[in-house]
Order: C-alpha cells, then sequence, then structure tokens
C-alpha cells in the first residue's frame, strides 16, 4: 500500500506542474490576444483615417505608421509562439 500511495503523490506532482504550466500558457497568450486584438484596431483606424495636413504634409506618415502597428503585431505572435513551444 506504501508504494501505491508514493506513485500517486508522485503523479499529483506532475499532474501539478502541468496544470501550473498550462495556466502560464494560457495567460501569457491571453494577454498576446488582447494585444493584438488592440494593435489591429489601431491598423484599422490607420488604414482608414481620412487624409490631413499632417498626412498631406508628410505622405510617408501613413504607410510608417501602418509598418510599425505591422511589426508590434508580428513581435506579439512570435512571443506567443515562443511561450507555446518552449
Amino acid at each position: 500500500m506504501d508504494i501505491l500511495s508514493v506513485n500517486l503523490k508522485k503523479t499529483c506532482g506532475v499532474i501539478e506542474v502541468h496544470v501550473l504550466k498550462w495556466n502560464e500558457v494560457l495567460k501569457s497568450s491571453e494577454t498576446v490576444i488582447k494585444n493584438v486584438s488592440g494593435l489591429s484596431e489601431q491598423l484599422d483606424c490607420i488604414q482608414n483615417a481620412a487624409p490631413c495636413e499632417l498626412t498631406r504634409s508628410f505622405p510617408q506618415l501613413k504607410d510608417g505608421l501602418e509598418c510599425i502597428v505591422l511589426n508590434s503585431i508580428d513581435d506579439e505572435i512570435t512571443n506567443l509562439n515562443a511561450h507555446l513551444y518552449v
């Protein structure tokens, strides 16, 4: 009976470690998804913004802002992949 008890405790310990790790992965995934959602909204605003004095004076500004937001989205997705495949 002692062997069974010891093995059961070891199994529970292993399960607990896996649950903690998966909770960590889920929390980081949730954060990344929220960040990407916000960045997507920013990108949509940039792409659909009516021309203004600033963008008429600096035509590259819109493309530059789009590039910055797209790079940020790429960074967030890369971070997600790093957490998932550790």
